[in-house]
């Protein structure tokens, strides 16, 4: 019985340090807060996707622009379109009519979303 308690006496300091040094790490790795999930940031690229594909380039008779029509040069077009918007023009382009059905912060999600996925 001596011996087991002494066995026991010997390893209980190497378990508290086990222990200890679990805890400190355990610490340190991580973020702090924990990971929050979508950024605003991102959640208004998203959303911008959405209505792009919804409203500006999609399958349906009413869109001007089809999802395989979308590269640099055309969403460098409509970035321009969008930010001009509220500009009077002598006339309008096949850009203006292809974000024509945007209202209200859909053109600022919208052009997020091309800038941020062609590097505008």
């Amino acid at each position: 019985m001596k011996n087991k308690v002494e066995f026991y006496n010997r390893r209980i300091p190497f378990i508290v340090l086990a222990l200890l040094f679990a805890a400190v790490f355990s610490y340190g790795s991580g973020s702090v807060g924990g990971g929050g999930g979508i950024s605003q940031f991102g959640q208004t690229y998203k959303q911008g996707k959405v209505i792009f594909f919804q409203k500006v380039a999609c399958d349906r008779a009413e869109c001007t622009i089809t999802k395989s029509d979308l590269n640099a040069t055309l969403a460098r077009e409509l970035v321009a379109s969008l930010r001009s918007r509220d500009e009077l023009k002598a006339e309008e382009t096949p850009a203006d009519k292809a974000v024509a059905n945007l209202v209200g912060n859909e053109i600022e999600k919208v052009e997020h979303y091309l800038s941020r996925r062609f590097r505008l």
